[in-house]
């Protein structure tokens, strides 16, 4: 079994598949994933028998998933689970390379075992990382490179649906962080602070388009 590019004598399948989900694929999509966009269309194959497709949209710092199709005869085996895993990967980096315009350096060591456990959304230039563990639940990090109202709206109900309704979830905010008063309207509390501080800080630290932490047990 292997998860690699879309043949181009698979696409045929992959359209049969949309259409008998009642999906009209446009050509110009197809063509996109078929050249400049190639390494963005993956296909699971089990020997060479293509089984399932499924499609990732990168930006630089935002991306979605889309098109996930696996063959009616194959289902119940797992293989939309891992479909959906692979383009979670391709879409990992784009919550580092947001985490990175803020501090300025990869911090690669400490956001793949928590983004490994958790789960990343992103909406426009608006990224997030909901990391779960047992009892509570972290949003963060959270970058918005505009602070966008809407996508950061749009960001937050979907943090909110995919949380476990019986665990705490907290944000570790930026006090000046305009995303407060989201957060107040959607029934968050404050319960305490934290100061920030810095002993001869970078001088490309840019905490502007921050708005949750990557805090562990350490919340305010």
């Amino acid at each position: 079994m292997e998860i690699t590019a879309i043949k181009t004598s698979e696409w045929d399948l992959f359209l049969l598949l949309a259409e008998r989900e009642g999906w009209r694929i446009p050509r110009q999509e197809v063509a996109l994933y078929q050249g400049p966009m190639a390494d963005s269309a993956f296909a699971l194959r089990v020997g060479d028998e293509p089984r399932g497709f499924v499609t990732v949209m990168r930006h630089e710092k935002s991306g979605w998933i889309g098109n996930l199709l696996v063959d009616p005869e194959c289902r119940g085996r797992g293989y939309g689970s891992l479909l959906f895993e692979h383009a979670v990967d391709a879409l990992r980096e784009l919550l580092y390379r947001g985490d990175h315009g803020v501090w300025g350096e990869s911090r690669s060591n400490l956001l793949e075992p928590l983004s490994s456990k958790g789960k990343i959304f992103a909406f426009g230039n608006t990224v997030a990382l909901l990391q779960q563990v047992a009892g509570v639940q972290v949003i963060g990090p959270w970058v918005s490179e505009n602070l966008c109202p809407r996508e950061n709206r749009q960001l937050l109900m979907a943090l909110i649906s995919a949380a476990e309704p019986q665990w705490e979830l907290v944000a570790d905010v930026l006090e000046a962080s305009p995303v407060q008063q989201l957060l107040g309207a959607a029934g968050f509390e404050r319960q305490g602070r934290c100061d920030l501080m810095a002993l001869d800080p970078q001088a490309d630290l840019n905490l502007s388009p921050l708005v949750s932490f990557a805090s562990l047990g350490s919340m305010g």
